[in-house]
């Protein structure tokens, strides 16, 4: 027999510091999510009419009369009567799920507090991007098919995007608001910008009155948001410009979430409990914008887990968090789909490119 050879430990197994999951757990790019305007859009709340997922809900809007063609003043004057229109809101919901037996981590480094926790971590991120994915991708689907121009480029009549040349890469903001301005947008803009186009955002801005070039005095309002996803195609960097809180976000969660959760129900029985948490969406450096409550509906059941770990008598705890968003921009009419505009749909949503 060997010297204590049959006692030796197998193995030296130690759990990684909180620092060291940091890179595992890394947050999602929540940048053209925490830039939605979550204030209320609409005079009786779109969230308090929802009282199910099934049940629709729409928004009504007054809009503009054309222009008439009167030249002179008449004693019988006449004149088409102003109007209104009525639109749906579309809602998304973001789910992800995971599960957890009661005995899987009875022989093992991590805790089933940990094991949960990150879980529901998980969930939350995942729930995260899939927010701002969509989030994202309406704004594109939304984009105006109308706009004058006027800027240093030019409009692309199929795709919806205007094109600045590769000469105003330092003139990426003004080019913006020149042809926002054009369009009768005059109020601070909120632009969405790739990394391509941040970086050049930058570049400009910190190029400031002690510089041979001052290209700061492009950056004195409205906010410049920086997103690491694509948002054009074929493109030296991209943006999306809104006139400032004109598109937004309507949370909603089913009204039996609308409390704390009971863990001890949760965990027992397969009635389970519905609750909700809190989620904290971040802007593009890190600091919370705003919060979204989170559907949490978690129930328990016996079953075998022996293969995940766990034991042949054990219970299986399922764990599901959600929420709904639906999105909306200013509604507008067809005010201006006139002439080589015709049969077009107005947006507030623009997008700009830099020519490659």
């Amino acid at each position: 027999m060997g010297q204590f050879t049959e006692t030796n430990l197998l193995a030296g197994i130690s759990l990684v510091t909180e620092k060291y999951q940091s890179s595992e757990f890394r947050m999602p790019d929540t940048a053209a999510l925490s830039s939605a305007y979550v204030g209320e859009k609409t005079n009786t709340s779109l969230t308090d009419l929802r009282n199910r997922e099934d049940r629709a809900t729409y928004y009504d809007f007054p809009v503009r009369k054309g222009q008439g063609s009167a030249t002179e003043r008449t004693a019988l004057h006449t004149g088409d009567s102003p109007g209104s229109n009525r639109a749906q809101v579309t809602y998304k919901s973001v789910i992800d799920t995971f599960s957890l037996s009661k005995k899987q981590l009875d022989n093992n480094t991590i805790s089933f507090e940990q094991a949960f926790a990150n879980g529901v971590r998980s969930c939350i991120m995942n729930n995260l991007k899939d927010a701002d994915d969509w989030y994202l991708a309406q704004l594109l689907l939304d984009k105006t098919q109308i706009n004058v121009g006027g800027g240093r480029g030019e409009w692309d009549a199929i795709n919806y995007d205007y094109k600045l040349t590769q000469s105003q890469k330092d003139y990426w903001k003004e080019q913006i608001e020149a042809v926002m301005s054009n369009n009768e947008y005059n109020t601070e803009l909120l632009i969405i910008a790739d990394s391509l186009a941040w970086a050049d955002m930058t570049r400009s801005l910190n190029q400031g009155v002690g510089n041979s070039v001052n290209l700061g005095y492009q950056f004195g309002g409205g906010e410049i948001v920086k997103t690491s996803k694509q948002i054009l195609n074929n493109f030296d960097g991209s943006t999306i410009a809104i006139p400032m809180d004109q598109t937004g976000l309507f949370q909603w969660i089913p009204r039996e979430n609308r409390q704390p959760i009971d863990m001890r129900a949760a965990m027992s029985g397969e009635v389970g409990s519905f609750g909700s948490i809190s989620v904290p969406v971040a802007d593009d450096k890190g600091a919370v914008k705003y919060t979204i409550d989170a559907a949490m509906s978690m129930y328990a059941k016996r079953t075998d887990t022996s293969s995940l770990n766990g034991n042949k008598q054990d219970v299986l705890y399922q764990v599901e968090l959600s929420w709904d968003m639906g999105y909306i921009s200013a509604p507008l009419s067809s005010y201006r789909a006139t002439g080589d505009f015709a049969g077009k749909t107005d947006s507030v949503v623009y997008t700009f490119g830099l020519s490659s």
